[in-house]
């Protein structure tokens, strides 16, 4: 859910919409993006509308012909408002239908592919950092003891300058009874390659939705023109929405 609440908000970020006073230009952009069309009409109590609706009918190209509009506000009153999309005489019609994609489908379904990838690496990355963390082994033969070096060790990882200890903590002979485990830190510490994957993935999403980006592997040589060519393509489908 996070990342698609960040992704849908990277995708926003692309368009600059001038609209009416009378419409909300969040829950126009949330509408339009999340469900794939809103609905733009007049009325004479409200003026300018850009609404979610039901689409209704069909014409020989099997693009919906008539909406219902249901306007509330919080005490849940207020009207319906049945519009007319498309007709053969002209004067009847009074709503326009706006539409992302041609499909009347939203784009949730590209954020949803990114923001599963995201959230998996992200969840890897975490796992990873708590395993490759420096642990210690305790030796205790009794409950009380094995307490004792519980309540010791959360005193240390606090922060506290000073902890005191039991002596029974300690052999006869003074050595401690505890003893780091180290578990090759270095060779199991994949982080930095889950950070470089992660990037791989925004670039990804910017290039589908039109966000420029050089969405290259770093590597000693690139040309002009591969940079060129990944900007092209960022181009591709963020002017497909925009028509």
């Amino acid at each position: 859910d996070y990342f698609s609440r960040y992704l849908i908000q990277r995708v926003m970020s692309v368009f600059d919409f001038t609209l009416p006073d009378a419409v909300d230009p969040r829950y126009f952009k949330y509408c339009l993006f999340c469900t794939g069309f809103i609905i733009l009409t007049y009325d004479e109590q409200y003026g300018a509308i850009a609404h979610y609706g039901t689409l209704e009918g069909r014409d020989m190209y099997f693009r919906p012909k008539k909406t219902t509009i249901t306007l509330t506000d919080s005490d849940n009153a207020g009207i319906t408002l049945n519009r007319v999309m498309i007709d053969p005489d002209p004067s009847k019609v009074d709503a326009v239908l706006m539409t992302l994609q041609e499909n009347y489908n939203s784009i949730m379904d590209l954020v949803y592919f990114h923001a599963e990838r995201l959230a998996l690496l992200f969840e890897a990355f975490d796992i990873n950092v708590i395993n490759s963390k420096l642990a210690y082994v305790f030796g205790a033969d009794k409950k009380s003891l094995a307490e004792t070096f519980k309540k010791a060790f959360d005193d240390i990882q606090e922060g506290n300058p000073a902890v005191v200890i039991d002596k029974d903590l300690f052999t006869e002979d003074g050595k401690p009874l505890w003893t780091a485990f180290f578990n090759n830190l270095r060779q199991n510490y994949i982080g930095s390659d889950l950070m470089i994957d992660i990037k791989k993935v925004l670039n990804d999403f910017d290039t589908t939705i039109g966000i420029p980006n050089s969405n290259t592997e770093k590597r000693e040589r690139i040309t002009t023109d591969e940079v060129n060519s990944n900007d092209v393509e960022a181009l591709t489908l963020v002017e497909l929405w925009l028509e």
